[in-house]
């Protein structure tokens, strides 16, 4: 944003007069006379870079503006935008900013309840292409589902900046349901029969261990991987050999299918429903030389 005429002129000013001391002069700006030659020059200096600035500042919104035209949006582009999202705000006519004015940092901060977001391409039920925006907020200990209201107002926003053309279909789910049945092999100098440390340095451990890593391990609307949530569980210390016996994942009012490998979460995450949802079988097992 180009200064004002007043800000180039004594910032110029405050420049020459510490020059000129450093050289032996003493300068005193305010003695000067309306016809003084210094103050003068410096004036007609100040005016040039103002009206410089100026027009760089017309060619930056012009160039903008351009790109705004001219580049589509994409997956990435409404993912960010998403995120950026802020609740409760208005946004600056005919633009996609919103207007932060008189509004802390810390209110400003609070207002983006979009944690998470991720685009993915797939066909409607009617055989029609559409961009799913899958969204999921953030409750302070794991990722959370937004409201309706939020929904909606998320949907008002894309509304009006989506690209023509786009099938945006913006959603929030609870996670896709986990059932899973693990045998685990542990030394029995190190655990106990319950996935316990026998030195009290941790409890469940092994239960722990195959939950973080549907937090930890995967990224937001990435793809599970079973040998991946194996090599997770194996990094345990006292952890001989985890094997998994049964997996399957199911979301919505769709019946559990079995997991062989890969599996994309519909919602985007992945979590066990309820504690029975997790079996774990416990058999000691001495250490493989």
């Amino acid at each position: 944003m180009a200064r004002t005429i007043n800000e180039i002129q004594a910032y110029i000013t405050n420049v020459y007069v510490t020059e000129m001391a450093a050289a032996g002069y003493q300068v005193v700006p305010a003695a000067w006379s309306k016809v003084n030659i210094q103050r003068l020059l410096i004036y007609i200096v100040a005016v040039c870079t103002w009206s410089l600035e100026v027009i760089f500042d017309v060619h930056r919104s012009d160039t903008e503006n351009d790109i705004k035209a001219l580049k589509p949006p994409t997956k990435e582009w409404y993912a960010n935008k998403a995120l950026a999202f802020q609740y409760g705000f208005p946004i600056r006519p005919e633009t996609d900013v919103f207007d932060n004015t008189g509004y802390t940092d810390e209110q400003i901060e609070t207002s983006k309840v979009v944690k998470y977001a991720a685009v993915v391409r797939q066909l409607n039920a009617y055989g029609r292409i559409v961009l799913k925006l899958k969204l999921a907020g953030y409750d302070g200990e794991d990722l959370a589902r937004l409201s309706e209201e939020e929904i909606a107002a998320i949907n008002a926003y894309f509304s009006r900046i989506e690209a023509a053309g786009d099938n945006l279909v913006i959603s929030s789910e609870v996670p896709d349901k986990l059932r899973m049945k693990w045998r685990i092999r542990y030394d029995p100098l190190i655990l106990d029969g319950n996935g316990n440390r026998l030195d009290g340095q941790g409890s469940d451990v092994v239960r722990t261990a195959i939950k973080s890593f549907l937090v930890d391990g995967m990224k937001f609307s990435g793809v599970y991987a079973l040998t991946y949530h194996i090599d997770h569980v194996q990094k345990v210390e006292g952890i001989i050999i985890p094997e998994v016996l049964e997996c399957a994942a199911s979301y919505g009012n769709v019946p559990f299918s079995a997991i062989s490998q890969l599996y994309e979460p519909d919602a985007g995450w992945l979590r066990f429903d309820a504690e029975t949802d997790l079996i774990i079988e416990y058999l000691p097992q001495s250490a493989i030389q």
